[in-house]
Parts: C-alpha cells; sequence; structure tokens
C-alpha cells in the first residue's frame, strides 16, 4: 500500500505546475542584464528594508517608553535584568574537538568490549597516551568554560532603555540569515492525500456505563468540515452556540480581518477534563467504597482520579474496573481510530508484519555485527527507520520538500523560486517586519526579479500590500554581528542613543511625511549604521548576486530537482559561512559574522547516540523529522511542542516557567548539570537547545497575538485571550527580546574568546581531520541536551496507548506532576548510556506468552532488529522501563539517598552496578542483564 502511495504522488509531482506560491501577475519593467544590475539594485533594495526595520524599532520605542494610552513604562519581566548567563556547558563540550576526539575514544572501546566480551589488553605505549588525551581533553574542557565565563563578565552593561534598544537592533537581525518555512496548502491533486496525524477528539455520546465515547473534532465550516489535528480557533461571540474552527480557515476568512476578534487560539489538548463534569463522573462512578458527597454533604466531582481513591480495579485493564480508570484507555483508543481515519490506513494491516519482525529479530546478548551497524551515521532512507512506529513508516517520502514553500532571508531581504509570474526566475523582496509591539502596516515595497532564462534579465516592480506570512518554522542559519558587542561599542552606542532620541519624536502617522523629524534621525542613523556595517552587507550581497547570476545554476522552481530548499541551499555558501564563529574573509570584514549554524545537507539522517557525549537531534530537527513522514500539514514549530503539555500529557498547560514561550523541559539526562527545569532561569533554559532557541525566537518574532492561546493553567502567562491585556502582550515581547539577549552575550562571550575559536575550527575543514573519518559530525552544532524529558523526541510516546497519551492523564495535576517528575528525575540520575538497557528498550519482553492487544496496530513494542538502534530519548524511558523508574523513585531511591547510602549496603544500587553508577543505572542495568540471561523466568516486576 505504502509503496503504491508513493508511486501514485510521484507521478503527480511530476505533472505539478512551476510554481508552488499563487501571486497576483505584476506589470515587471527590464531593468537590463542581471550580471550588471543586480549587485547595484540588491545594495539599493538592502538600504530601504533597514530603513523600514529602523522606523518600526522607533515605533515600538515610543509606544514602550513615551505614549500615554496606554502606559507601558512600568512593565517589565523578570529575566530583562539576569545577567547570569550559564547553561551552554553542553553545547561547548559537542562543538570542541578534544570533547569529540574523546567521544570516539569511548565508542571506539565499547564496540571492542562488545566484540569480545572483555576488555581487551593494551600496549602500554598506546595507553599512556590514550591517558594523555584524556587529560588533555579534561584540561581543555575546563580552561574553555572558564575563558568564557570571564568573557561574559567582560560584557558592559547598559541602562534600561539603552538595553531594550540594543535588544530591538540585535532582533532585526540586518546580518541574519534565516530558512522560512511558510505554511502552503497540498497541491491540488495531493489536497486529500493521508497523513499519520492524531487528530483533536471531541466528546460524542456516552455508552450504557455513561463511558463518554470521542471522535475526532471537525471544523464548523460547512464548507471544510475538515478533521482538526493542530490548533484551531474557538468562537467567543454572544450566541449559546460557540463554534470552532481549523487554523487554515482561520488565515484564510479571519486573519487580519475585523471579524479576527471574535476567535481565540486554542493549542491541541486533551479533551477529558472538559467532557467529564462532576455529575458525569458520578454516574461513571458505582463503587460502593467511594464517597459521592464532600466533607460539606455536597455532591464531589470523582475526576480528575487521585491514587488514593478506593475504585474499583481488581488487575488492570481488562478486569472489572471503575469505568474512571478506563477514560485514558477510552482516549487513547479514539485517538487511534481517528488516526486510523485521516490517514486512510487501518493498523491490523501491519501488526501482523510488526509481529513477524519482532519474533524473528530478538536474539540474547549483543550481536557485534548489528552493534558496529547501528554506530554509523549516515543518511538513510525514513522507511527504513526503526525508531518510527511501523504505522508511520508507512508514509515515508524520499522527497519531503518537494511541495513546501521555503525562502530565505539575508538581512531585511528575502529571496525565493517558485512564485506564480516571475518568469521562471528568481524573486527578491523585503521581508515582513518583525512583530514587537504592533505589527506594522503593510506597505507597497519594491520587487526584484532575476529570470531564469540564460541571459538572467533582472527585472522590478511594485508588490502590493499583502496578508501577512504564516510561517511553520524559521530555521536560522547565520547569527549577524551587529550589536553583540564584538563591533567597535562607542560607534554602536552611537547608534542606540539616536534610536532613543528619534522615539522621542511625535509625527502624524496618518501621513507619511519624509521631512518629520523622526525621519530626519533614523536617516542620520542610518549614515552611521552604513559605517558600521556596510563593507559585511556588500560581501554578502555580492555572493547573492553572483548565484543568480550564474547560468549554470538553475532558478526555475521544481518539486523534484530544484525545490525551494535545493534552491536555498546553493545560495547559503557552506564555504563561506562553514566556520562555526567569526567567519574568514578578508581585512576589512573580519569578524564576518557571529555564529554559523551551516553544515552539510545530507537528507535524511538519524544521529547514532552510544554515549552521554554523542549530541542527538535537537527540536527543530524532530520537527523536520515530520516531513518525512507525510507531516507536512502540521502546526507550526512551537505549537507542535505544546502539544506534549496540553494533548499528551493532558497537563493543562506548561509546567514551568519559561515553558510558556519556549515549550521544552531543560533538565539535562546523565547528570550532565544539577539544574533542573523550574529552577533554571531564562538563559540556561535556552542554552539546552541553541539551535532550535535561536530559531524560536525568530519564529516568536513573525507571530502577532491572535498567534498565542490564554493559559489555562497559569493566567499570569496569557499572552492572549479574553484575559489578556496590553500590558501581558508587551511583557510577551519583551521575554522574546530577552531571549534573544541571552543568546547574543553567550555566543559573543565564545566569539571573544581565542581557545574556543581554536578548538572549534576542526567544523570547516572538510575533508580534514574528524570531518574526514566523521563527516556527519559538521551536525553537531545544530544539536542540544540529552533531554530528561520523558517521551519527549517525535514518534517516542511510548508504545501502544501510552504513544497517544499519557499514562498519568486521569491523575490530579500535582499527582500528574508528581509522576512526571519522577521519570524525568529518574533519568537526569542516570551515569550513561547503557547499551544493554537500550538493547530492551521499546521492548514487550518477548517471553511473555501473552498475545499482544491488537487495538493499537503498528504502535507496539520493539521497533527495531536484535538490538534497538540505540536513539538518546529511548533508553530507560520507555514504555517498558516506566514501571522500572517509577518503581526506584517510588522505593525513594533518588540520587541524593543513594549518594548518602552508597556503599552501606542500603542503597540498591550496590549489588547492581561498579561505584561508578548511581543507584538507576546499576538498577537498569542489572534488569537488562537478568532479561537477556533468564529469559524464561525473569519479569521486569522481579527487578
Amino acid at each position: 500500500m505504502s509503496r503504491l502511495k508513493v508511486i501514485r504522488i510521484a507521478k503527480l509531482l511530476a505533472s505539478s505546475p512551476s510554481s508552488i506560491t499563487p501571486t497576483p501577475s505584476l506589470p515587471w519593467t527590464p531593468l537590463g542584464v542581471a550580471r550588471d544590475h543586480l549587485f547595484d539594485e540588491l545594495e539599493a533594495l538592502y538600504w530601504d528594508g533597514a530603513a523600514a526595520e529602523l522606523d518600526n524599532i522607533v515605533r515600538t520605542l515610543r509606544a514602550w517608553h513615551h505614549e500615554q494610552q496606554p502606559d507601558l513604562t512600568d512593565v517589565t519581566v523578570e529575566d530583562e535584568d539576569d545577567d547570569n548567563v550559564y547553561g551552554f556547558d553542553t553545547f561547548l563540550d559537542q562543538v570542541s574537538e578534544e570533547a569529540r576526539e574523546k567521544c570516539i575514544r569511548e565508542l571506539r572501546d565499547r564496540k571492542e568490549g562488545s566484540r569480545y566480551g572483555f576488555d581487551p589488553p593494551t600496549v602500554y605505549e598506546a595507553a599512556l597516551s590514550d591517558v594523555i588525551r584524556e587529560r588533555k581533553a579534561e584540561l581543555v574542557s575546563t580552561q574553555l568554560k572558564a575563558a568564557v565565563r570571564k568573557a561574559l563578565k567582560d560584557t558592559p552593561k547598559l541602562r534600561r532603555p539603552q538595553q531594550r534598544a540594543r535588544m530591538l537592533l540585535q532582533a532585526a537581525g540586518f546580518l541574519d540569515i534565516d530558512k522560512l518555512i511558510e505554511h502552503r496548502p497540498p497541491p491540488e491533486g495531493l489536497r486529500h492525500a493521508k497523513r499519520p496525524a492524531v487528530p483533536q477528539l471531541a466528546p460524542a455520546k456516552f455508552d450504557k456505563d455513561w463511558i463518554p465515547k470521542f471522535e475526532p473534532l471537525r471544523c464548523s465550516r460547512p464548507d471544510c468540515k475538515a478533521v482538526i489535528c493542530g490548533s484551531m480557533y474557538k468562537s467567543q461571540g454572544n450566541n449559546s452556540e460557540s463554534s470552532t474552527i481549523c487554523e487554515d480557515c482561520y488565515w484564510r476568512f479571519h486573519h487580519g480581518r475585523p471579524s479576527a476578534s471574535s476567535y481565540v487560539k486554542a493549542y491541541k489538548h486533551c479533551v477529558l477534563r472538559e467532557s467529564v463534569s462532576s455529575e458525569t463522573s458520578r454516574s461513571i462512578c458505582l463503587c460502593r467504597d467511594v464517597d459521592h458527597l464532600d466533607t460539606n454533604g455536597k455532591p464531589a466531582s470523582l475526576f480528575s482520579v487521585g491514587r488514593t481513591a478506593k475504585h474499583v480495579d481488581v488487575a488492570g485493564t481488562g478486569t472489572p474496573q471503575c469505568g474512571l480508570l478506563k477514560l485514558g484507555e477510552a482516549v487513547a483508543t479514539a485517538k487511534y481510530n481517528g488516526l486510523e481515519e485521516v490517514a486512510g490506513q487501518k493498523g491490523v494491516r501491519v501488526l501482523k508484519v510488526e509481529e513477524k519482525q519482532r519474533r524473528r529479530s530478538y536474539k540474547t546478548g549483543i550481536d557485534a555485527a548489528k552493534y558496529e551497524a547501528m554506530l554509523r551515521e549516515r543518511p538513510t532512507d525514513p522507511g527504513d527507520d526503526d525508531d518510527v512506529p511501523s504505522f508511520i513508516r508507512q508514509f515515508a517520502d524520499t522527497n519531503p520538500f518537494g511541495h513546501v514553500h521555503m525562502s530565505l532571508r539575508v538581512g531585511p531581504l528575502v529571496v525565493e523560486n517558485g512564485v506564480a509570474h516571475t518568469k521562471g526566475g528568481a524573486r527578491i523582496g523585503l521581508r515582513e517586519l518583525p512583530v514587537y509591539y504592533e505589527r506594522a502596516r503593510q506597505r507597497l515595497d519594491r520587487v526584484l526579479l532575476v529570470d531564469g532564462t540564460p541571459d538572467r534579465v533582472l527585472w522590478k516592480s511594485n508588490q502590493p500590500a499583502s496578508q501577512p506570512k504564516r510561517y511553520k518554522a524559521i530555521m536560522k542559519q547565520v547569527v549577524g554581528l551587529p550589536f553583540s558587542g564584538i563591533l567597535p561599542h562607542e560607534a554602536e552606542l552611537e547608534i542606540v542613543r539616536d534610536l532613543l532620541d528619534a522615539s522621542e519624536c511625535t509625527t502624524d502617522e496618518s501621513n507619511n511625511n519624509e521631512k518629520s523629524p523622526r525621519a530626519s534621525r533614523i536617516q542620520l542613523v542610518m549614515v552611521k549604521l552604513k559605517a558600521l556595517i556596510s563593507s559585511r552587507v556588500r560581501l554578502y550581497l555580492r555572493h547573492v548576486a553572483d548565484v543568480l547570476v550564474d547560468p549554470s545554476i538553475n532558478l526555475s522552481w521544481s518539486p523534484k530537482q530544484n525545490n525551494c530548499l535545493t534552491f536555498c541551499n546553493k545560495i547559503v555558501d557552506a564555504d563561506l559561512f562553514r566556520p562555526l564563529v567569526r567567519g574568514h574573509s578578508d581585512d576589512k570584514t573580519q569578524p564576518l559574522y557571529l555564529l554559523s549554524f551551516v553544515c552539510p545537507k545530507r537528507g535524511y539522517v538519524k544521529p547514532s547516540v552510544r554515549t552521554k557525549h554523542d549530541v542527538p537531534s535537537g527540536l527543530l530537527e524532530d520537527y523536520l523529522r515530520r516531513f518525512y513522514f507525510g507531516r507536512h500539514h502540521d502546526a507550526d514549530m512551537l505549537d507542535s511542542l505544546q502539544e506534549y503539555w496540553y494533548d499528551w500529557g493532558a497537563f493543562g498547560g506548561p509546567l514551568f516557567r519559561n515553558q510558556d514561550m519556549f515549550p521544552w523541559d531543560c533538565t539535562e539526562a546523565y547528570g550532565r548539570h544539577p539544574t533542573k527545569c523550574g529552577d533554571c532561569n531564562l538563559a540556561k533554559h535556552l542554552w539546552a537547545f541553541p539551535f532550535d532557541s535561536w530559531s524560536a525566537t525568530a519564529l516568536h518574532l513573525a507571530r502577532g497575538q491572535d498567534m498565542y492561546a490564554p493559559a489555562e493553567v497559569e493566567p499570569r502567562l496569557s499572552a492572549s485571550g479574553p484575559s489578556a491585556d496590553v500590558k501581558s502582550w508587551a511583557r510577551n515581547r519583551l521575554q522574546v527580546l530577552a531571549a534573544s539577549s541571552k543568546l547574543y552575550r553567550g555566543v559573543a562571550a565564545m566569539a571573544r574568546t581565542p581557545l574556543f575559536c581554536r578548538t572549534t575550527a576542526w567544523l570547516h575543514k572538510e575533508g580534514e581531520g574528524l570531518l574526514q573519518q566523521h563527516p556527519s559530525l559538521s551536525r553537531v552544532r545544530m544539536g542540544g541536551i540529552h533531554r530528561a524529558q520523558p517521551f519527549s523526541h517525535d514518534f517516542d510516546s511510548g508504545t501502544q496507548a501510552d504513544y497517544f497519551l499519557a499514562p498519568w492523564a486521569i491523575l490530579p495535576r500535582d499527582e500528574q506532576i508528581a509522576d512526571y517528575q519522577k521519570l524525568r528525575d529518574a533519568r537526569a540520575s542516570l551515569a550513561d548510556v547503557d547499551s544493554d538497557a537500550a538493547s530492551a528498550r521499546l521492548a514487550k519482553p518477548p517471553f511473555q506468552t501473552k498475545t499482544a492487544t491488537r487495538d493499537f496496530g503498528g504502535f507496539g513494542g520493539r521497533r527495531s532488529g536484535a538490538v534497538g538502534s540505540y536513539y538518546s530519548y529511548s533508553s530507560h524511558t520507555t514504555a517498558t522501563n516506566n514501571a522500572q523508574i517509577v518503581w526506584i523513585a517510588d522505593a525513594g531511591f533518588t540520587p541524593d539517598a543513594c549518594d548518602a547510602e552508597r556503599g552501606t549496603g542500603a542503597c540498591a544500587g550496590d549489588s547492581a552496578g561498579s561505584s561508578g553508577v548511581n543507584c538507576g543505572s546499576g538498577l537498569l542495568h542489572y534488569c537488562a542483564q537478568l532479561s537477556n540471561t533468564h529469559k524464561s523466568s525473569f519479569t521486569w516486576k522481579n527487578c
């Protein structure tokens, strides 16, 4: 079925139109041969865009500091004045040459041990050389972290108005390069193509036992009725019947129009709490030992269900149970049935294949040949990725970006192909201005066009105002130097002061007067800005122009040979932007930029993670991974991350501070950092995922106020909806700008550290040293921490019912959080990745005689072969191992308790492993060994 589907899609792609982005036909005026005129026109357009960016900043400063209605002068955020930037130690180790070499040596030793079953004999000279290298790596790591921290302390501090002006200038990104992924509906031929997306549920009816039944929620518009699989908008009118529409319909019919005010956004969420009222809970529960009245004699609400409640539960699922205890499984089953409907595929068809593979592949111990294959990190066919559930693998696509519109932002310019009525060439225009406070008015902008003919003729026109763009993700490629502290401080500070002066000028907003005092001051700032960055701007634009005028480079869009991603990759010069920091060029442009995330594109890559020093995939990498399995039409990156807290986790919202804007848990696994999420500050939260944080801040600044849902649990976090006001929105924007500032401060300190520049130089020496032996290591700059957050990687939400809903879903919120923290903290306390335990990952032990449930075909236990190809999120936090970890935590074996009791016999880990690992790691390692050695009699409960 899946291969036939791929063939049909390929035929549709072959006959697809010559553009992906519809635009009105414009009257184009020829300017001549692009080789003679393009660079000058690009430069003029660039500075037009820079002037608009400055005007946007001045308007924002005036609104914050000088407008009387509303008064925002006292609005602040907690992290704005926090100068403590930390949490980047893991990133330093990931990009340091000495740390990478150490990781490779550890992996070599582990591989040798798995091959021989014991530590092989070593030669004295080789052992001594290894010890010297180990000491050197530790010394470099210590010195590097100390040097970066010292550079942070040397960063000058500005007064609040000046600091805010500088944050806005940083966010403008005059020399930043981003890849912008815009939302596009599927092409006509693919409009009804199926995708494996879990739908939003809605209550439908009750069965005879008053157990609610659920069904996929559909858009309320009669001409749509599509199943909602992401965020949605709910009407807030005076009529008694509220309606819910999908994001597509909101953007098509309401966004930017007066009717938008009657709709409020909602994230995809668990439907249990809104479906089970107090009265319904009492109708469901027939347990004799459960009191239906509270202490005041009034009817009690029996849902959520606390652990101490005495509901009937004979022996778990499948046995006599109170109906309230069946609600979680009812939701999971409804989600699975909805997934089958949306995907147009029945899971029972893949269940037999899945079970055959499981029986055929299980072996005891470590298979050396497969282990060595596991260690290789290389581009793979997404359909062969056994870490993805077999149900979803059916939809694997080797050309996932064929119909994804992507453009390249270079400072204020946007370059793109695949736009209708552009003569088969590339279009260059100005980007939409960032939303710092209010979205800027749409303006009539000049646009350029380089046609796709061999002569490469340059054209110009005026682009009329259009609706704001809907971005799905923004991928930061290059972070520019301006206002980071690397360029002359006094020159930057002078521009900051001039912008603050300009913000005090009044002007008639209804009249675009270029001779107004504010416009005159902005022109003065422009002169100083050109003097500061023009040499670097010219280098950037010269490179863009050279690519576009090169006849050997195809500009015409096609989904296979030259889709938008391929086109953008041609412009982002890997040679020019390959160094991680500073860049290399002539004396006038040294350094060229601040930080680069550009690395060679290698298709579908699944990072192999064998030790805690390896670099797992990041949040944005996981999001883009969905595209390989037909998930092009999901919510944007930020909303997708929110679904963990609102939908799968059923928490009703984020748990800790900073997660409302940056929805991840920054707790590191394997004891890499003692500070857990909730106790962190904003800087530590962001530096857990540098690439993702840069990209998330850029996406935030492209969003308006209506792109945020009101907080359900913590109203103080709300940035939209009925409970919001202009001050909460101002705090939202200040939080994003403060986040950008924390990232700038950290990377500027690294760029000013000579040792950091030296120890990361290997990243741009392609074909030499580490990159010659391990080319895929170039992506380490894009990774993040090993997440202690349970089930946080895409496609890893457990197995069977746990894939669709967290096991703690029916508990009260305080008990949900307690269960979550047990899992998270247990993983954080592990000593390292354990290959033996990893080999049992996601496995329903094959020695069990009970037949696996057929309710969730395609989401069964083991997904890999004899030795599961270890992936960072899987080991020790999977459905199989959850019970162990919770049991460890419930038994009191916390890291602190084990540290106190180690060696006394009181710690369960004493007999499980060496003194070098904590009790959690020892127990899990011990259990995995028992499962392999005594498979006929061992059960996980024995552990």
